[in-house]
């Protein structure tokens, strides 16, 4: 069975939808003995329409058995983001810290992050964590630039006053 929203494919037991994130439509009630049933208690499950009312009834057995697995996922997902965040956090702690670890702290981090930000696209605090850190890459390549070309003038300067 697909979302209606996005249509990501969604496995049997989901409630919603882990791409999106939007709850899949319940239709009828649960009777005792497990069976669905629609809300009006007269109508067969086959009903006047045959093969498409069993087909209807088919695909609510399989979106209420969706239900059930779909917040398991969720909920187990949020502990592996935490963590996610909690490696990176250390490792980046470590690359300004220790001096002799530096660069196997800021690949880590690095990996962490990006790995974060794929897995799980739809969680606001990687976002943040994953554009702050892009955006000190990007400002720490800024200075290492700007550094070379002043010292490439000092060197310069110094070669033309020595002549």
């Amino acid at each position: 069975m697909k979302c209606k929203n996005c249509g990501y494919k969604l496995e049997i037991d989901w409630s919603i939808c882990p791409k999106c994130f939007v709850s899949c439509q319940e239709r009828g009630n649960e009777a005792e003995d497990g069976h669905k049933t629609s809300s009006n208690s007269s109508e067969d499950p086959a009903g006047e329409n045959g093969d498409i009312a069993g087909e209807a009834y088919e695909n609510i057995q399989e979106t209420e058995t969706q239900n059930a697995g779909a917040k398991r996922d969720i909920s187990s997902s949020s502990g592996n983001e935490k963590l996610l965040i909690i490696i990176f956090l250390v490792c980046l702690v470590l690359s300004f810290t220790i001096w002799q670890v530096r660069g196997i702290a800021f690949i880590a981090a690095l990996i962490t992050i990006v790995t974060a930000f794929i897995k799980y696209p739809g969680s606001r605090a990687i976002k943040v964590l994953f554009w702050v850190f892009l955006g000190l890459i990007g400002l720490g390549v800024i200075v290492l630039i700007i550094l070379a070309i002043a010292c490439a003038n000092m060197a310069s300067s110094c070669f033309s006053s020595c002549r």
